[in-house]
């Protein structure tokens, strides 16, 4: 049998020092920084995010839950992303801008979706809004409204549009501590939790945006009765 002379000897004893070497390297940087992240004088990948706040991220879903979607000339409307009629058969009713530019809403609808009971005085000609031991009561034609007793202002006074209550955008901030939106672009009117105001810019709200605007569309909302 042909024996191995001196340089294959000395080549298999240098690969195995190499093989020796490698192996306590990788030890010995698995023992530094167990997690495999940046060594020191390293820049970590998002190190330019280290001192801003943390971005929340939100489904389309989530962000469609107790989120209220009109828009300006539209009788149609979405509630946690399903489809609606603002008010059935009485298509003339939509939310609009005044002549001042003031975004006006359907009351009954928007707050009802929200929750909020709505009650009606004929006799008074007012409007009381009930949600858990808050109160709210507003008169047509009149800017003035009272919240738990307390004298405020609306925008605008609430005016009927077809024998219905609109008020201002701006009032389901200022009375009911909602958050509120209008986008220009597409003449949305936005209401939602306070907790979670709506932004534009954000990956789910755009993504929601998308569905509305199709499904509030002429071509698809009279599928439903």
């Amino acid at each position: 049998m042909h024996k191995p002379n001196r340089l294959n000897r000395l080549l298999a004893g240098l690969l195995a020092l190499c093989v020796c070497v490698g192996v306590s390297a990788t030890a010995l940087a698995a023992e530094e920084d167990p997690a495999g992240g940046p060594q020191a004088g390293e820049s970590p990948v998002y190190a330019d995010l280290a001192d801003t706040e943390p971005i929340v991220s939100l489904t389309k879903d989530q962000r469609a839950q107790g989120t209220v979607i009109l828009q300006a000339g539209n009788y149609a409307a979405a509630v946690n992303a399903y489809l609606y009629h603002i008010y059935p058969g009485e298509k003339d009713v939509v939310p609009y801008l005044d002549a001042s530019g003031v975004v006006m809403v359907p009351l009954r609808f928007a707050a009802e979706k929200l929750g909020i009971e709505v009650t009606w005085d004929e006799a008074a000609q007012s409007v009381l809004l009930t949600q858990a031991d808050q109160r709210v009561v507003l008169k047509l034609n009149e800017p003035t409204y009272f919240k738990s007793g307390a004298a405020c202002t609306m925008q605008a006074a609430p005016a009927l549009l077809h024998d219905r209550t609109m008020v201002p955008l701006s009032f389901f901030a200022q009375a009911l501590d909602l958050a509120v939106y209008w986008g220009e672009q597409n003449q949305l009117i936005v209401i939602c939790p306070a907790e979670e105001p709506w932004q534009p810019d954000r990956q789910a709200e755009q993504e929601l945006t998308s569905d509305v605007l199709l499904i509030t569309s002429p071509l698809i909302r009279d599928l439903i009765q």
